[in-house]
């Protein structure tokens, strides 16, 4: 299972322990990624700590860390997914509706509308 991280932990509690379940379930390893892109670029040492202390504040077990580099975050969830032959993506969205979806767009529709491997999709509420 691919997990396309942003380290926005305080809205994705609930969607993490979800994918949790799902991992314990299918017997699972969980790939962690952080897709570095132009726009949004950090250092791997410092993602690679930020990573691992993210799956250790959410006791995550048979798990992998991964920092991937591409131009854009859509493309990156779906070349890393194509590059360890994922058989899933599990990913949050915030369910934009309206104008805002189509001011900001959605990374999750923009993977789902062009990979052909298993998406589960969970939307994130900011409350």
């Amino acid at each position: 299972i691919v997990l396309p991280n942003t380290l926005h932990t305080e809205i994705q509690e609930d969607l993490l322990m979800k994918i949790k379940a799902m991992q314990n379930f299918f017997k699972a390893t969980l790939h962690i990624v952080w897709i570095n892109t132009p726009s949004n670029f950090t250092r791997d040492i410092t993602t690679h700590q930020r990573l691992q202390d993210f799956a250790k504040r959410f006791l995550f077990k048979n798990y992998t860390i991964h920092v991937f580099n591409d131009l854009y975050e859509e493309d990156g969830i779906i070349n890393f997914a194509h590059s360890i032959k994922a058989d899933m993506i599990a990913m949050g969205t915030h369910g934009r509706k309206g104008l805002a979806h189509i001011l900001s767009g959605s990374v999750a529709e923009d993977v789902v509308n062009h990979i052909d491997i298993p998406i589960w999709t969970y939307t994130m509420r900011n409350e």
